[in-house]
């Protein structure tokens, strides 16, 4: 009974490992697309640039607007989202100045130790609305596509029908 125990507790810290190990990665360039967003008069185009857990997140950012003035501090109109909706604002902003119709630059978040499932840029601004760009990261529980995890499962299941 001991040992069986040990076994179980043993599977799950490796499928525990396996999971946040496959949480670690960098995504694929093909998930990583540019998207471009136009509401009324103005254009947003955001491409990742920078995206690994331990690293900062980085994104090229172009905002274009010919009714308005694009006067608003960049770093307080952009925020992340993690898994669980909560905001992570921007560490710098290194682009063009405020004013005029046309800034485009580099959006700075501060590393994370882990990579959400679904990326969540999201703008709140006076002059172009609210706008929110998401990329998937990881496609269905990271765990189950990792061939460690899938053979550990099938064990446990092998061990549960047998009545182990």
């Amino acid at each position: 009974m001991k040992l069986r125990k040990s076994l179980i507790i043993g599977a799950v810290v490796v499928a525990a490992m396996a999971f946040f190990g496959n949480a670690q990665q960098t995504p694929s360039a093909d998930v990583l697309q540019t998207q471009t967003k136009t509401e009324g008069p103005a254009t947003i185009v955001v491409t990742p640039l920078s995206l690994s857990a331990g690293g900062e997140i980085r994104f090229s950012v172009s905002l274009d607007t010919h009714s308005g003035d694009l006067s608003e501090d960049i770093t307080k109109i952009f925020v992340l989202l993690n898994d669980n909706g909560r905001e992570i604002a921007p560490a710098s902003w290194t682009g063009d100045p405020p004013g005029g119709h046309h800034r485009k630059g580099e959006l700075v978040f501060p590393a994370r130790s882990s990579l959400p499932r679904v990326l969540t840029l999201r703008i709140q601004s006076n002059t172009i609305g609210a706008q929110e760009f998401r990329w998937n990261l990881w496609e269905g529980p990271p765990c189950f596509t990792s061939s460690l995890c899938s053979s550990i499962r099938t064990r446990l299941e092998e061990q549960h029908l047998a009545g182990k």
